[in-house]
């Protein structure tokens, strides 16, 4: 029938229009459902058209004539509906394109719209009390007429095929068909519309399976890197710890490298002494340990030690043990009485910040230590410079990390937590020499210096301190930095 099929199509948009709260996609499924229903029923009625339409067509020229007018009324109707429904189909693809960011604007336009689809479906509901009367006269007339505007374009193909036998039926119903054609251009550029926007939707939809797939991918991807830096971070931590520890063995094998040649320094000096003492001249073949010439006799040279250093001046000569060897460390208690400018330059340090009283001072000489020290300083000089400090030693926190620490004021390692007392009431303290090198701020929990850049661990800074800019407290963590001159004993 001619208006049937609009009126279903406009029920079903009215129906979806209804349920503003229904999924979008139900009701593009029920659009293409009636899209569906209609190509189903173009395909059935195609093939029998033509020759109905021989039959039928002429006698119902008439027929269709006095129709006509009744139907003008239902054409407009179903005109205004088609628009309301192209607007409402625009409006839809809108709210799909900006459903995220408009969705209370698009429940405010569905409550309105849902009031307007209220009022049209009394308006509809009017219409087709009124077009029952005509529908139960026409309903043949309405099928084939129907027919006639979905299948005209495929029974245009069909019609100039038969030309010949239908011209007079082409010329009555020329300004038929004209009227026929644009409203069948209408209806196809609708299903053009409705196919492509399927295709727009299906389309929208494998992009997003793909885009979920390549997420997906890149998730794994970045799990297995993820995995892989987490290996390799064991790996360099292994390697570090495997260096870490080569590098102490190195260091131990250096201790006894310059353990033996401190004793070798000590037993050159002597034999020096000796020799120096007794009357006559160097004997030749004596064994040349370095380059530098310290004196020049009759029968050959005195050089230098190889072994880098050279112990202070102001150092007397180790005492032995009962072996007969030179004792390791050897303390040596500074005469107040004399005010030797040595005793007065660590009292005048202590004093600065500290104003207990300094029952003694003694110097500290431990050759061993000492060539550590200055191996270690010798190196820092050469690569960026030592920036060797004098600090004071009796904190026993771990506030800045887990290595030895050191104070520019005697007044705060002076503090009984730092210094505590021993049976006697007196408490110790020690002026130290430190290679501070490069520093930066440190924190708890520190077991080595932190690293200049996260890409490099083996770059390291070579103490922290407490605060940045004017450092007061100092923190090493390698013992070969730091070197105890003084042990000050005060009350």
């Amino acid at each position: 029938m001619e208006n049937e099929v609009p009126i279903s199509a406009v029920n079903v948009c009215m129906d979806s229009e209804e349920q503003p709260n229904e999924n979008h996609d139900f009701k593009r499924y029920k659009l293409s459902q009636v899209l569906s229903s209609f190509e189903q029923k173009l395909r059935e009625k195609g093939t029998c058209f033509v020759n109905d339409a021989r039959l039928t067509l002429f006698p119902w020229t008439q027929a269709l004539v006095s129709v006509e007018e009744n139907l003008n009324h239902t054409r407009l109707a179903f005109k205004e509906m088609e628009e309301t429904l192209k607007t409402e189909n625009r409006n839809m693809c809108e709210m799909l394109a900006n459903e995220i960011c408009l969705r209370n604007q698009r429940e405010q336009e569905f409550r309105e719209k849902e009031s307007m689809l209220e009022e049209t479906k009394k308006t509809l509901e009017k219409e087709k009390i009124s077009r029952n009367n005509a529908e139960e006269e026409l309903e043949e007339a309405k099928s084939v007429s129907m027919l006639m505007k979905i299948e005209m374009c495929e029974a245009k193909r069909k019609l100039r095929e038969t030309e010949g036998l239908l011209d007079k039926l082409s010329q009555s119903l020329a300004e038929e068909e004209r009227l026929r054609t644009g409203m069948e251009e209408e209806l196809k550029q609708e299903t053009l519309s409705c196919a492509e926007l399927k295709k727009r939707l299906e389309i929208e939809r494998l992009t997003n399976q793909s885009y979920q797939e390549v997420v997906r991918t890149k998730e794994e991807a970045f799990k297995v890197q993820l995995l892989q830096l987490k290996q390799e971070q064991k790996q360099k931590t292994a390697l570090e710890r495997t260096l870490s520890r080569l590098e102490t063995q190195m260091e131990v094998e250096r201790n006894r490298l310059i353990l033996n040649q401190t004793a070798l320094s000590a037993a050159q000096e002597k034999l020096s002494e000796y020799e120096r003492r007794q009357p006559g001249t160097i004997p030749r073949g004596e064994i040349a340990l370095g380059e530098k010439i310290l004196s020049r006799g009759d029968g050959g040279n005195v050089r230098k030690g190889t072994f880098g250093f050279l112990l202070p001046t102001y150092w007397i000569l180790q005492p032995k043990d009962s072996q007969d060897l030179e004792k390791t460390v050897h303390l040596v208690e500074l005469d107040r009485a004399s005010g030797t400018q040595e005793y007065k330059n660590v009292q005048d340090r202590f004093r600065k910040t500290c104003p207990n009283q300094i029952v003694k001072i003694e110097r500290v000489q431990n050759p061993a230590l000492f060539g550590m020290y200055m191996i270690r300083k010798q190196k820092m000089d050469k690569a960026k410079g030592s920036n060797e400090l004098w600090l004071f030693h009796g904190t026993a926190a771990t506030m800045y990390g887990n290595g030895v620490y050191f104070a520019e004021d005697a007044s705060y390692s002076a503090q009984s937590k730092y210094s505590p007392a021993d049976a006697s009431g007196q408490r110790y303290m020690y002026l130290s020499r430190v290679l501070v090198g490069e520093f930066t701020l440190g924190k708890q929990g520190l077991l080595t210096p932190p690293a200049k850049n996260p890409n490099d661990l083996t770059d390291t800074y070579d103490s922290v301190v407490n605060k940045i800019p004017n450092p007061k407290i100092f923190v090493v963590f390698y013992d070969w930095q730091c070197y105890p001159e003084y042990l000050i004993t005060f009350r």
